[in-house]
């Protein structure tokens, strides 16, 4: 067979050679695609990772830095929920103390519930709060804030900390609204004197601590 007759074989082991060097760099150039994309999508990872791990790093700092402020405030108003206590004549009752900086007094209403596990009262006094001044804190909030500055504030067990709040700035219909939810409710009211320092959150916490005979009604008729 002449150089001739071989001239198609030639031409066809041409085109096949060329076509698998032309996949065997496309396959080339792919794998460095795919490694050079694998590589930028680690990278982005790792970066939003760390990222992550910086901003989780930084909470505790911000809220050591909320909890500094929010304890700085002044105390202007303060209603403490009491736990429901029974009677010598075997009725159960709950106190609701609304104690008022500004003025250093203190009102006392003792509400008849159901039971110990009765919370009625203690919701609708919250709902009271925080319709009057939505930036209120319940006690719970600020006890935590006190641990996360390493100054822990316990409070007495006979205290609702989760019902009980701070106000900041108290509206003027505070007690129009406060009165209106233990309207009909209230059997008996008692008002008293407050320290006049009794303006942060760590004295009001030590007031309720040292003077429980002012604020349980365990030896109430």
């Amino acid at each position: 067979m002449s150089w001739k007759d071989k001239i198609p074989e030639m031409v066809i082991g041409g085109v096949l050679i060329t076509g698998a060097w032309w996949l065997i760099n496309q396959t080339y150039v792919i794998n460095r695609g795919l490694g050079s994309l694998d590589a930028k999508v680690e990278a982005k990872l790792s970066e939003h990772s760390g990222r992550i791990d910086r901003i989780a790093a930084a909470l505790p700092d911000i809220r050591i830095r909320i909890a500094k402020e929010e304890l700085s405030k002044p105390v202007e108003t303060a209603v403490v929920v009491l736990d429901p206590a029974k009677t010598s004549k075997g009725k159960w009752l709950t106190g609701v103390v609304v104690m008022d900086a500004t003025t250093s007094t203190r009102s006392t209403y003792l509400v008849p519930v159901k039971g110990p596990q009765d919370r009625e009262i203690a919701w609708l006094a919250s709902g009271a709060v925080v319709e009057t001044d939505p930036d209120a804190l319940s006690f719970k909030t600020l006890a935590a804030f006190s641990s996360d500055i390493g100054t822990p504030t316990p409070l007495p067990s006979y205290v609702q900390e989760q019902n009980s709040y701070v106000l900041r700035k108290p509206s003027a219909k505070f007690t129009k609204v406060f009165e209106e939810v233990l309207r009909g409710r209230s059997t008996a009211g008692q008002t008293g004197s407050i320290p006049g320092d009794v303006n942060t959150w760590e004295k009001l916490a030590a007031e309720l601590t040292k003077n429980p005979d002012q604020y349980t009604i365990k030896s109430k008729p």
